[in-house]
């Protein structure tokens, strides 16, 4: 697969990934050693327009819910409020047949040997997560992976502990192969110097 450009407006993505995997590396540091990185996540859009009109519609809507009379009506018409791409229905099993997602991942960092202090990054990586549907199908695969992780690899989890991110917990399991046999994949695209 060749590596997507990314010719799209950006703007960083407010969900919880970035703290997630910062929780990730100060684990894998205190107990493995690994080098932390420094990490960024962003949503796309096609278009400027396209950026502000749902970054408006998302305000308006997060305010909505701050009322109660509001909040019902979100509820009970979400196809108005949504401009139809969401129905108490749900997506029809042809929708969920055809719809997929493609997460990238770009790195830049230093081969071995260099280090940050005596060099710019000359190593750029890219890879892509691809998945089925990620709200029925693609979900019901990364906990079906997860599950089967927890009860086959047992001896593979972290033994001491309480609380784990993914990451921690998953590290040294075959989650990977549990997941493409569901139709997750994880695939490096090119590794450029």
């Amino acid at each position: 697969m060749e590596i997507p450009s990314v010719s799209a407006w950006v703007m960083p993505f407010l969900g919880p990934d970035k703290l997630v995997m910062e929780r990730s590396q100060y684990y894998d540091y205190h107990e493995n050693g690994t080098r932390p990185v420094p990490m960024r996540s962003f949503v796309t859009f096609g278009s400027l327009f396209n950026m502000l009109l749902i970054t408006i519609w998302v305000g308006i809507v997060g305010f909505f819910t701050l009322f109660s009379p509001s909040r019902r009506f979100l509820l009970a018409y979400p196809d108005v409020c949504s401009f139809g791409m969401f129905k108490k229905t749900g997506p029809t099993k042809e929708q969920i047949k055809e719809a997929s997602f493609d997460y990238f991942f770009f790195g830049t960092g230093w081969a071995k040997g260099e280090t940050p202090e005596s060099t710019t990054p000359t190593k750029k990586l890219s890879a892509v997560c691809h998945g089925p549907d990620p709200g029925y199908v693609g979900t019901s695969a990364c906990v079906c992976s997860t599950a089967l992780a927890l009860l086959d690899d047992n001896d593979k989890l972290p033994q001491k502990g309480g609380v784990f991110t993914p990451a921690s917990a998953f590290r040294d399991t075959r989650i990977y192969e549990y997941l493409r046999t569901m139709g997750v994949s994880f695939d490096l695209l090119a590794n450029e110097s």
